[in-house]
């Protein structure tokens, strides 16, 4: 092989190392604008990280005051259940004092009334009959004095 050919092939080779090189700046530039677009997303995402981070410590701080605020339910739910246990006995005792005592007394109280009525209602009828008997005595009476004028009159 001649220099000539020799140059030529060698120049040739460097043709094609230069087109190679070329390429791989294209892709370095390629590269370094994936890497720039991935540092921004990567920032972006360290913010929204950052936001989460502050989010889930206020979730934490607010799950903490409910499970506080359930504590308080529970002791309230269980001492209304302790009144509302405490309010169906005395409810049962007053229902058993009306069944048993009020309720048989209002019965004994109404027969005594009933007897009563009855007792006023005749002696009423005799106070009437008395109250009769008491204007023909007046009849009577006016009568036996005009009667008495009368024989006085003719004696």
């Amino acid at each position: 092989m001649s220099e000539r050919e020799l140059l030529q092939m060698i120049l040739s080779e460097v043709q094609n190392a230069n087109t190679g090189l070329n390429d791989v700046k294209s892709e370095i530039a390629d590269l370094k604008t994936d890497v720039s677009a991935l540092k921004t997303d990567v920032s972006a995402l360290k913010t929204d990280v950052s936001a989460l981070k502050i989010d889930v410590s206020a979730l934490k701080t607010d799950v903490s005051a409910l499970k506080t605020d359930v504590s308080a339910l529970k002791t309230d739910v269980s001492a209304l259940k302790t009144d509302v246990d405490d309010l169906k006995l005395r409810t049962a005792l007053i229902e058993t004092t009306l069944e048993n005592e009020t309720n048989r007394n209002i019965k004994i109280i109404a027969e005594g009334h009933t007897d009563l009525s009855r007792k006023l209602d005749h002696v009423l009828q005799m106070e009437s009959e008395k109250e009769m008997f008491l204007i023909r005595f007046n009849v009577l009476e006016s009568e036996v004095q005009k009667m008495k004028q009368h024989f006085d009159s003719i004696a």
